[in-house]
């Protein structure tokens, strides 16, 4: 008898972890980690694609680097990121952003409101997240009709 109620334990776990399925579409299909604990964390750009279009590096002056930018969060809440941009002459400026994060959309998405306006956005910025692990964190933004995807990875 205790083996039949242990297998029927096991096959209802098993049951409910795929039938709750995916709620990011690249994963992770289960974590012991809250998502915020997945998202606290320091991370640095691994790829940003524009419509598809690797930028990472830079895509010409008085762009951002993104190899040279970076992104933190805290658990109470907080953010700060560099974001270091292509000068005329090729010269790199760093320039340091804080502000509050929180999650939306039952999670699906991240809102950063900045406490200073940052220069290109407005003074909030609402991404979509499509992966969230504890190493990898990849984020999704509509820019008027233009799709860019950044890929980060953990700093630790």
């Amino acid at each position: 008898m205790n083996k039949f109620n242990f297998s029927l334990v096991i096959s209802v776990l098993i049951a409910v972890l795929f039938i709750s399925g995916c709620k990011y579409d690249d994963g992770p299909l289960v974590s012991l980690r809250s998502k915020q604990g997945r998202v606290v964390n320091s991370w640095a750009y691994d790829l940003v694609l524009h419509n598809g279009l690797d930028v990472t590096g830079g895509s010409s002056e008085l762009s951002i680097d993104y190899t040279q930018s970076s992104i933190g969060f805290n658990k109470d809440g907080r953010f700060s990121t560099i974001i270091s941009n292509i000068g005329a002459d090729s010269t790199i400026l760093s320039t340091q952003y804080n502000g509050s994060w929180f999650f939306k959309e039952k999670k699906k998405e991240l809102e950063l409101v900045y406490d200073s306006p940052f220069p290109l956005l407005g003074e909030s910025q609402l991404l979509f997240i499509t992966k969230l692990r504890a190493c990898e964190f990849w984020l999704e933004e509509v820019q008027g009709n233009n799709l860019v995807e950044y890929r980060l990875k953990s700093t630790y």
